[in-house]
């Protein structure tokens, strides 16, 4: 049985030992920098298949998704930054022109 406490793997840290499997295989419970905890076979983890409690999936081509884009501010950011797309101010003077961003008070765009 390998000590695998204080190891990180991807973004897991083993904390402890968290009981054996059927087939003899034991589970670890992690901490994940999110702020989750998630129990993973030994297997899972030396092989490199579990990186995260979940917190970061890959999405079909390989790349991580951070869960937001169905949220309104993901939106508002969408919808300025292709507005920063089509306007020729440098982003410093566009934001200047947008005071309501720089104090967190934007509105919601209308679609």
């Amino acid at each position: 049985m390998r000590e695998l406490t204080g190891q990180v793997f991807g973004r897991l840290t083993a904390i402890r030992r968290n009981g054996q499997l059927a087939g003899g295989e034991y589970r670890w419970l992690c901490q994940c920098p999110c702020g989750n905890r998630h129990t993973v076979r030994v297997s899972a983890l030396m092989n490199g298949h579990t990186k995260s409690c979940g917190c970061i999936t890959p999405k079909p081509d390989g790349n991580p998704t951070h869960r937001m884009s169905k949220t309104a501010a993901y939106n508002r950011w969408k919808y300025e930054r292709l507005q920063l797309k089509t306007t020729d101010l440098p982003f410093p003077k566009w934001l200047e022109a947008r005071p309501e961003w720089r104090q967190g008070t934007h509105p919601a765009p209308k679609f």
